[in-house]
């Protein structure tokens, strides 16, 4: 069975991370907007990787009225993240190849995992008492 491999490289979030989600340490006031801003930007493109590094910058500076919105989109986010894993194992070789290179050329991994799952019928919002793993919660 051949292996196929995708390297991508992305500039690194450790810089922004590390200024904007310091474990322990509070965000320096005057930083919180453009942190903010950056991990809504970040959240919102990319790698599902990326987004969820977003979506960690994005909780650790969220004002008081978009920290919900916040935590729904997480919930969002770790539904599709699973939902589309359990897809994935149960799919051909040849098929998670055309998955991959449609990623690749379409630039959005979330885009595609979303794509896959309305045609597997599969809602991209999850279930009422659906609760993600803890170990997906950014606020950890």
């Amino acid at each position: 069975m051949a292996t196929y491999g995708y390297v991508i490289t992305r500039p690194s979030l450790k810089p922004l991370s590390d200024l904007c989600s310091p474990k322990g340490i509070q965000v320096p006031a005057e930083q919180v907007a453009d942190c903010r801003a950056a991990g809504q930007l970040v959240s919102q493109r990319g790698s599902m990787s990326e987004q969820f590094d977003g979506y960690r910058i994005w909780l650790r500076n969220a004002n008081d009225a978009e920290r919900n919105w916040v935590r729904v989109s997480i919930r969002d986010y770790q539904w599709q993240r699973i939902a589309t894993n359990q897809v994935a194992s149960d799919t051909s070789e040849n098929a998670t190849r055309a998955w991959k290179a449609e990623w690749l050329s379409d630039g959005s991994e979330a885009d595609v995992y979303r794509r896959l799952l309305r045609e597997r019928g599969i809602p991209s919002q999850p279930p009422a008492d659906f609760t993600g793993p803890r170990t997906l919660d950014p606020a950890n």
